[in-house]
């Protein structure tokens, strides 16, 4: 990852940088610059989705901008401190980069459950996720870093983190369950695991809530240090731009 992203900042500084390919040595670059398709005169910054601690440390060394995701805000605020403190391990100056976050979330309207019919199709694939990373985290290592671990991140969902994962195993090929375990990833609650989006799921794994619930969230990441606030969008849910234009409109 850290030789990808070098040989991709050199090359939007117009350089021609070599990178290993198809167990080569090539040099790489963009062709035809100069008829002004792209953009590499002006510099371009690169953002870093880094949720783990390796990650945010390649981040630093290679003074990249930072990308995390909002799945608590404890979570959030105790990265975006370890962000700062691996800038500053790499001599670089943290106030100089952007924090950028992911949320996945619903605006609730008023009394609306977390896990109403609604709700559940434009935030449940984001819990699902969760669910997915931790299933594989023991074989592949965690997409969601310390977060995730090997275990459920509240006590009180260990007895879903269990059901799900009697789930997973009953996937197959038992060498490539992962077919399954990611078949709507992002995108919707495949029938079998509907079951365990529960509203206490989604209340904890999402940044969902009501307009003014959501605008103190916002408050509190800006105070953590972040810079920038982007929402995932569910596919066939594009009324969510609406339901969050609301909520940053007052912020």
């Amino acid at each position: 990852m850290g030789d990808y992203t070098r040989a991709v900042m050199a090359m939007l500084r117009g350089e021609t940088p070599e990178i290993r390919i198809e167990a080569k040595t090539r040099k790489v670059g963009f062709l035809n610059p100069e008829a002004g398709l792209i953009n590499i005169k002006d510099p371009i910054p690169v953002s870093i989705s880094a949720l783990g601690p390796k990650t945010r440390r390649l981040a630093a060394e290679l003074d990249a901008d930072w990308i995390s995701v909002n799945f608590t805000e404890e979570f959030s605020a105790a990265t975006a401190r370890d962000m700062d403190a691996q800038y500053r391990a790499a001599g670089k100056d943290p106030a100089r980069r952007r924090k950028i976050i992911f949320a996945l979330g619903a605006v609730l309207k008023e009394g609306e459950a977390h896990d109403s019919p609604r709700v559940k199709a434009q935030v449940g694939p984001g819990a699902m996720m969760v669910l997915h990373d931790a299933m594989e985290a023991q074989n592949y290592g965690s997409l969601l870093g310390e977060f995730a671990g090997s275990g459920a991140p509240d006590p009180g969902l260990e007895q879903i983190f269990r059901e799900y994962r009697a789930l997973y195993e009953s996937y197959t090929p038992t060498d490539a369950r992962y077919l399954t375990l990611h078949r709507g990833h992002l995108m919707f609650v495949r029938p079998d695991e509907d079951r365990f989006a529960t509203a206490d799921l989604i209340r904890t794994l999402t940044s969902s809530g009501t307009a003014p619930e959501l605008r103190d969230r916002i408050r509190r990441l800006k105070e953590a240090g972040y810079d920038e606030v982007v929402v995932q969008v569910t596919p066939g849910w594009e009324t969510m731009i609406d339901d969050w234009a609301h909520v940053f409109e007052i912020v």
